[in-house]
């Protein structure tokens, strides 16, 4: 028995009338028993006033994650948050007005905050106080200062799309610093940017190391699996094949390698989105799918040697709308 913590949100109940900045009310952590299928929530969490856009339905969400070891951090759109592990008290907190559509955040070495900070299409390294350490390009010489302007509060912003890049996930391996980019369907090497992984197949989330391998998820159903020593991917494994329905799998973010073959991955259900070109796969890359209906909100086992599914846990059940990182509890 294994147990897991996953972190998203859950929907207005008027999201569906709504373009995709007004979605999601409550940001949330729920812990998973893959052997009971149990599902519990830890955590419920509201973003201050002052450090959100005036608009009072803007997002409030947690994205992605991580573990540093009896500790948690995770961020909403504008913040960052680290709760103590498994009491789940708060126990340290940091917001920056640079930060708009904040989607992961790790933990360095130097105890410091890297943020994949996906609105300004940049790194940021902020001190666990908020204080900016330095800023990354994911666009390399490109001047991220010649598009947004240092002396504006972006957590008052609304969106800042769309973006040149849309980083999701950042990552060190080998003292190296990368970053997925949902635009350009890659991995980008911030440290060394003559180093790039290509997926190509369709945009990327992720990143998670395993083995000296990165795990990465494509938000049409694929699991990629790449080399950064060779700058390669090293398997495709499509889990549209290992599932047997007929319906859009859902918007597939969110994955936490278990061994080699093993994986657990998030699905959120396919939701209204002005720019249709993030979703255009949805339409053109699953097909007949998408017209036979959507798939819940779940988490998934599958096994990528045998291709099938182990098992699925439905969260829609327990008001959780939007999946963005699994982490193991255990």
């Amino acid at each position: 028995m294994s147990r897991y913590y996953v972190t998203g949100g859950s929907q207005r109940k008027d999201a569906q009338s709504h373009i995709e900045w007004f979605n999601y009310g409550e940001a949330s952590i729920f812990m998973f028993d893959d052997q009971d299928g149990s599902v519990t929530k830890c955590v419920s969490y509201e973003t201050p006033d002052d450090i959100r856009p005036d608009d009072k339905n803007a997002n409030v969400v947690f994205k992605a994650g991580s573990l540093s070891g009896n500790r948690l951090q995770v961020c909403t759109q504008t913040e960052i948050l680290e709760y103590s592990l498994p009491d789940f008290k708060q126990v340290g907190y940091a917001t920056h007005p640079w930060l708009n559509d904040a989607h992961h955040v790790v933990t360095n070495k130097a105890g410091n905050f890297l943020v994949a900070n996906t609105g300004l299409d940049m790194v940021l390294e902020l001190t666990p106080s908020g204080d900016v350490v330095r800023d990354y390009s994911v666009l390399p010489g490109e001047d991220i200062w010649d598009r947004f302007d240092r002396s504006v509060d972006y957590r008052k912003v609304i969106t800042t799309k769309p973006h040149h890049a849309h980083p999701n996930y950042v990552f060190e391996i080998n003292g190296e610093l990368w970053v997925s980019r949902f635009i350009q369907k890659d991995m980008l090497c911030l440290t060394d940017p003559g180093k790039r992984i290509d997926v190509g197949l369709e945009k990327v989330h992720d990143g998670n190391i395993h083995q000296g391998l990165i795990y990465s998820t494509t938000v049409n159903g694929h699991i990629i699996i790449a080399d950064t020593t060779t700058c390669r991917v090293c398997a495709t494994h499509d889990l549209n094949a290992m599932t047997d329905t007929n319906k859009a799998l859902g918007w597939c973010r969110g994955i936490h390698v278990l061994d080699e073959n093993r994986v657990i991955v998030g699905f959120s259900r396919i939701r209204p989105s002005k720019f249709r070109e993030n979703v255009q796969w949805a339409k053109f890359k699953v097909g007949k799918r998408e017209s036979a209906g959507r798939l819940a909100t779940r988490v998934v086992l599958y096994d990528l040697a045998k291709g099938s599914i182990e098992w699925d846990i439905n969260l829609e059940k327990h008001d959780l709308n939007a999946v963005f990182s699994i982490l193991p509890a255990d």
